[in-house]
């Protein structure tokens, strides 16, 4: 499986998780002898880390009832999300849950367009990548890369301040990662950019200091590497992914992102999620030239809803 489809069906997942009791209403809907196996088969679903739903009668009637709970959009908003983002993942895995992938998205479009930030990034995706994969069909769609979760502005103010908690010690560190080579132009170009009010690198300046925190970006145990990490997303934000310093920093470094302190894991997943939510040629951190990709397995992005990660 390709690492973007992992991406969305954990936000999926992510997105039911987040829907609070909708599990027991969802199966409040079903016919009272059926319940106890409907509420088995749906925790064993949820468990799931892609929202499998099982091949069968058991599976059948599940989806029936999601079906239900999927146009309960002014009555129960949870329930219509949770039931959503189950059968979009179904259809993923089995090209079933909805019936009509057509023409549930002209219905539920202004439902999942009117959703809170974050869990309508989530299934807007979702159904992107079914509609570029030509499960869905429609004659427009809006591009999920201008609907993310937050601006960026909200995103970066964050970083800078990340950025300017570098210590003289951890700058000084960080302006000699090349080497030794221009020690005093990578330091001054360092405090020149950490002036400016949004961080960003000199126009047309691939060296000072891009050089020195792009080294010291690689190595997580290296003095600096959580300012020099935030200048580089704040840099990618600027430049719309241009420059993509990210995706393959993620992929060998996301379990140290993951293990930051609290202050600093939050600014730098945000970012990074921002990053994949506005990409507009498709942020993937697997992708090598000419179509190739890396083969290693890569963590998934993780998902804030109200406030704390998944």
């Amino acid at each position: 499986m390709e690492w973007i489809h992992r991406q969305v069906l954990h936000d999926l997942r992510c997105v039911a998780l987040a829907c609070g009791d909708a599990r027991q209403r969802i199966v409040g809907l079903s016919n009272p002898k059926d319940r106890p196996k409907i509420e088995e088969t749906l925790l064993s679903v949820l468990d799931d880390k892609h929202l499998n739903c099982p091949i069968g009668d058991m599976g059948d009637s599940v989806r029936k009832v999601l079906q239900i709970g999927a146009w309960q959009q002014s009555d129960d908003p949870e329930m219509a999300t949770f039931s959503i983002a189950i059968l979009l993942a179904d259809v993923w895995n089995t090209s079933v849950g909805f019936g009509s992938p057509d023409q549930d998205w002209s219905d539920l479009s202004p439902f999942i367009m009117n959703l809170p930030p974050a869990r309508r990034a989530v299934l807007l995706r979702a159904y992107f990548e079914l509609y570029q994969m030509g499960i869905c069909k429609a004659d427009s769609f809006p591009n999920p890369n201008q609907y993310p979760t937050e601006n960026a502005d909200e995103i970066m103010s964050p970083l800078c301040c990340l950025a300017r908690k570098m210590t003289e010690d951890e700058l000084n560190f960080v302006s000699q990662a090349d080497y030794g080579c221009d020690v005093r132009k990578h330091l001054t170009a360092l405090y020149e950019v950490l002036d400016q009010p949004d961080c960003r690198f000199p126009k047309d300046e691939c060296l000072y200091p891009n050089e020195v925190v792009e080294l010291i970006s690689h190595d997580p145990s290296s003095m600096g590497f959580v300012g020099c990490t935030a200048l580089l997303i704040i840099n990618d934000i600027h430049s719309s992914g241009h420059h993509d310093y990210m995706s393959f920093r993620w992929m060998n470094n996301s379990k140290a992102y993951c293990g930051l302190s609290d202050s600093q894991r939050e600014p730098i997943l945000r970012g990074i999620r921002h990053l994949y939510e506005t990409d507009k040629d498709g942020w993937d951190p697997t992708e090598l030239q000419f179509g190739k990709k890396r083969d290693k397995q890569v963590m998934s992005i993780p998902y804030y809803d109200s406030g704390s990660a998944a």
